[in-house]
């Protein structure tokens, strides 16, 4: 959980101020995550994170309907991959938890 801690340097105030100027609302995921805080991977806007991430559409879908509970789901995604997010390493973590 560290690596999750190092990548987001800035404060919850400043991630909030950024998410309404841009309308990118996968910072309340990293938000979410970096604040221990549950996540449901069943809300759109984890899904649009996970397409932010570059995986596709088709992937999305796998890795929710996979694991549509699990709320290291996105954390591990987040930690591991950020913003380099391979859709073939993340499905094999995925079925790895299954």
């Amino acid at each position: 959980m560290e690596k999750v801690l190092k990548d987001f340097p800035i404060t919850e105030y400043e991630a909030k101020e950024y998410m309404s100027l841009e309308e990118d609302f996968s910072y309340n995921v990293k938000l979410a995550i970096a604040h221990f805080e549950v996540v449901d991977e069943r809300a759109p806007y984890v899904k649009e994170a996970l397409q932010k991430l570059g995986l596709s559409e088709e992937s999305v879908c796998k890795i929710t309907d996979v694991m549509p509970n699990n709320v290291d789901l996105v954390r591990l995604i987040l930690s591991y991959y950020g913003d380099e997010a391979d859709p073939e390493e993340v499905l094999k973590i995925v079925m790895s938890k299954k």
